[in-house]
């Protein structure tokens, strides 16, 4: 303390002022892994091509980050296979098939990514110290035509990628595995007459054996792609007469001693209640089904003169 000219007295203050500095980033301390397969069951692939299906997920993953003032800690994909040229639609084992990935966070503590390579920073400043990602997905139609054969999704594997100094070291749950169900089945469109009628069999043409073969249009339009197989077969409402040559039983109180017959050309019988494969099935489209009736007598002199009424349901089976 020094005393003035003027007999006063003057106090020099020195402020310290402290500064506390807000710690600018973080690191990942935990996530809860989860395995999760693709759930295409819920989807009915695209009529047209590039159509979508609505967004799916099968689940979240829960994170939580410790800030400690240190900037590098990033979360990313990596995924499995390729993305097209689009630059957001990856590749299935299905041609005609592709997938878009979405990644979002569950409070908005991250923004969402539509697109490669999936890469969120830890901001700056951040108060979400715990949240959830969820990574969805959708299918899209590629093409007009969709191959034959089942869709398997590439895998996704989260990376949480922590700074160089950070106490915990990098991991990496698997979130999607290409292990999957398939999308629902669109049935084709069968195209068959709902009657068929024979010529009349007068009794002096009577023979043992095939008789009066009649060819019966039948097709499978818009059949679905992204399948192994479709498989048809033929039953009979009363029985089958002889399952090897193809005859089946008419309505009871028909004419006896007479069948009809169900054959793939003139010389080849279908055997009732068997599956056959749909001929020349490669993916989505239309097919032709070669289908004949005719009438069958083991033995002419077994057959009465009346009228003869049969009924067959076509069944289809997709694989």
């Amino acid at each position: 303390m020094k005393t003035s000219k003027s007999g006063e007295l003057s106090l020099g203050l020195l402020l310290l002022w402290l500064f506390s500095p807000s710690l600018s980033a973080a690191y990942f301390n935990s996530a809860t892994t989860l395995n999760a397969d693709y759930r295409l069951s819920s989807f009915t692939i695209p009529a047209t091509a590039g159509a979508t299906t609505e967004w799916a997920d099968s689940g979240v993953m829960p994170y939580n980050v410790v800030s400690d003032g240190v900037e590098g800690s990033y979360v990313s994909l990596s995924m499995g296979g390729y993305v097209l040229g689009d630059g957001v639609t990856w590749i299935t084992t299905n041609n005609g098939i592709g997938v878009q990935f979405k990644l979002t966070d569950v409070n908005g503590c991250l923004p969402e990514l539509l697109t490669p390579p999936y890469k969120y920073v830890i901001p700056a400043t951040t108060s979400c110290l715990s949240s959830s990602l969820r990574l969805s997905y959708r299918l899209v139609r590629l093409a007009d035509f969709v191959p034959a054969g089942e869709i398997m999704m590439p895998n996704v594997q989260v990376l949480f990628d922590n700074h160089p100094d950070s106490p915990v070291a990098n991991f990496a749950p698997m979130y999607y595995s290409g292990l999957t169900d398939q999308p629902i089945v669109t049935p084709c469109d069968i195209d068959v007459p709902s009657v068929v009628r024979l010529d009349d069999l007068p009794s002096a043409n009577l023979q043992s054996g095939t008789m009066n073969i009649k060819p019966v249009p039948l097709t499978f339009t818009n059949c679905p792609g992204a399948i192994s197989n479709i498989r048809y077969q033929f039953t009979s409402a009363y029985g089958p007469h002889d399952t090897v040559y193809g005859t089946i039983n008419t309505r009871p109180g028909s004419a006896a001693g007479i069948y009809f017959q169900l054959l793939r050309s003139a010389s080849e019988p279908y055997q009732v209640s068997t599956f056959y494969d749909l001929e020349g099935y490669n993916g989505s489209g239309n097919y032709t089904v070669p289908f004949n009736v005719a009438y069958y007598a083991d033995l002419p002199s077994q057959v009465t003169l009346g009228d003869v009424e049969g009924q067959v349901t076509l069944v289809v089976n997709y694989q």
